[in-house]
């Protein structure tokens, strides 16, 4: 076999591995599939003898690579990058929906009520998930989906529209396949919005942050009217953790501070903690002793939403003031899910326990009548 023959089919070879690594890529939703495919697609022709250049101001690039930068221009989409979203559902007069990243995305319902186009800009999402929020007339809580990053991603990689249906509380594609959501909290599964600085974002926050009333604000999330309580909730979010102390008197007020009343105030604290992960420390700031009594109720709720939320705060801000009435819940309480909770806030701190208290923990922990799911978890950290 001449060199030449040879040359040739570890090209073919070569390219056609290319081929299928940007395909793959692709598929998967990888930004630079195109890079792959195309290189590829020119060293094959490269193999068989086809010629190109590029010619630059101070140099010149020829043969495979400059086949390849002309077919990577020619299937670069021109223009703005975009892509359109539909969400398909049943929404009565009186619905509204909103979707965001790190702030709400532009959208609106169609004329007959039965889709809602949102256009997202980016190529990537700033969260961790894709949150959808529509509440109908009927719902005493908005439905709340967060749509995973890495599925959203996938699809703006590839340059598709997409339509998902709601059903009920549930979102499925067009073929009937449920979209993965986050469905439960579990630890690291939520994580802050990417930024480039956190210390700037918060003092960017502190400066230029609008001034409202406080207290007012989240006296207001306690309204009648839905959209009053978005516009409460969105502003204290803005605020950031100067937000905290009111929103906490404010919630001590209410009759029941794990009904669905409470959904707007653990939603506020929880998205604060969100922006504010790494300064955990400045978060236990303005939560006096007290309040903690207050917000182990929200594990424990009959509301799922408002569970996971009080969950996410809880374990987020890892404050072992907690102790005391997470172990008094997980003694009374024969509900799994609020044991579960109560479990993984105990578990945020517990390294944090002198030795002693670590002891009397565990033997608390071990002694609790709980489900063998939460048993299990106990068991990989409270080693007496």
């Amino acid at each position: 076999m001449t060199f030449e023959r040879v040359m040739l089919l570890l090209g073919v070879v070569v390219g056609l591995l290319l081929l299928a690594f940007g395909i793959y890529q692709y598929q998967i939703g990888v930004p630079f599939w195109r890079l792959s495919f195309c290189g590829g697609f020119g060293i094959i022709l490269g193999a068989f003898g086809t010629v190109a250049n590029v010619n630059m101001k101070a140099w010149t690039i020829a043969g495979a690579g400059a086949t390849t930068i002309v077919l990577y221009w020619l299937t670069a989409t021109s223009g703005q990058q975009y892509t359109i979203g539909v969400i398909n559902g049943d929404f009565p007069d009186g619905t509204v929906a909103y979707i965001r990243d790190v702030q709400d995305l532009p959208g609106g319902f169609t004329e007959n009520k039965r889709n809602y186009r949102v256009v997202l800009l980016a190529s990537q999402l700033q969260s961790e998930f894709l949150e959808i929020e529509v509440r109908r007339p009927a719902d005493t809580i908005p439905v709340l989906l967060k749509v995973k990053r890495d599925y959203v991603e996938k699809i703006l990689a590839q340059g598709k529209n997409f339509t998902w249906i709601l059903n009920d509380r549930d979102l499925i594609d067009v073929e009937g396949k449920p979209i993965p959501v986050i469905t439960g909290f579990s630890p690291h599964a939520l994580a802050a919005p990417t930024r480039f600085s956190l210390i700037g974002d918060a003092h960017a926050q502190t400066s230029l942050a609008p001034q409202i009333d406080a207290q007012q604000s989240a006296n207001a999330l306690s309204s009648s009217d839905y959209l009053v309580r978005r516009d409460a909730r969105n502003a204290l979010i803005n605020l950031d953790r100067a937000a905290i102390r009111p929103v906490l008197d404010a919630l001590r007020k209410q009759p029941d501070p794990a009904s669905d009343k409470a959904f707007e105030f653990y939603y506020v604290l929880t998205s604060i903690q969100r922006n504010n992960e790494k300064n955990s420390t400045e978060m236990r700031k303005p939560i006096n002793d007290e309040d903690f009594s207050l917000l182990i109720k929200g594990l424990a709720s009959p509301v799922k939403e408002i569970r996971l939320l009080a969950t996410e705060f809880l374990y987020g801000i890892s404050d072992r003031r907690a102790l005391a009435p997470s172990l008094s819940l997980l003694q009374t309480t024969d509900d799994q899910d609020a044991q579960w909770n109560t479990v993984l806030i105990i578990k945020s701190f517990y390294s944090n326990l002198g030795g002693k208290e670590q002891q009397q923990t565990a033997a608390a922990l071990r002694a609790a009548n709980v489900g063998p799911k939460t048993k299990a978890e106990i068991d990989k950290f409270a080693v007496q």
